[in-house]
């Protein structure tokens, strides 16, 4: 009993900092309970570092980086233990799972291809649940990163709040992540 109110106690305040975590908003393609992105990586110590690096050559004036992610966000999500998973949008094949490429905003998708979204960021092969999800996109006018909750299965579900989308935020500031907050109303 002791460790059950520990556990409890812990999801009641990962609930209250980043929303409870339920099934996505929207139906989760079977390719995204079974495929996770080459790109995806938890945000850690380690990761962090680097991905900071990254986001700093956009604001150097890397106009590559620049150029990529005016179009290709990056997807993130909270998962269930309250980590931060982070990816871009990749499409794979349909029939063999291989990646083919990144995915743009607006892109359209041929048939035979899969697009891996916020889903596929889970572990679990079987239980799509989080806790929110978005994007985070470069605005050059501004030289601003912005995270966002723009997830159609993770991000705008009613019972998601701006203090959820700041705390996501702040674990990004405790890595030395700057992001401008951009609240999507459900």
């Amino acid at each position: 009993m002791g460790i059950e109110a520990v556990t409890t106690s812990l999801s009641d305040k990962l609930d209250a900092i980043f929303g409870p975590c339920l099934p996505a908003g929207q139906p989760v393609k079977p390719q995204e309970f079974q495929l996770r992105p080459a790109s995806v990586q938890r945000l850690d110590v380690d990761t962090a570092s680097i991905l900071r690096q990254y986001l700093d050559t956009a604001k150097a004036g890397l106009l590559l980086s620049v150029a990529i992610h005016r179009v290709h966000p990056i997807l993130w999500l909270v998962d269930h233990a309250g980590d931060v998973w982070f990816a871009v949008e990749e499409v794979v094949s349909e029939e063999s799972g291989e990646l083919l490429y990144t995915m743009a905003r607006g892109s359209h998708i041929p048939p035979g291809h899969v697009k891996l979204g916020h889903p596929s960021l889970l572990i679990s092969t079987t239980n799509k649940s989080a806790r929110i999800g978005g994007e985070i996109k470069y605005f050059p006018a501004s030289q601003v990163w912005k995270i966002s909750n723009r997830s159609g299965r993770y991000g705008t579900r009613p019972h998601q709040t701006e203090a959820h989308l700041k705390a996501v935020a702040e674990r990004f500031s405790e890595h030395g992540i700057e992001l401008a907050i951009n609240f999507w109303t459900p």
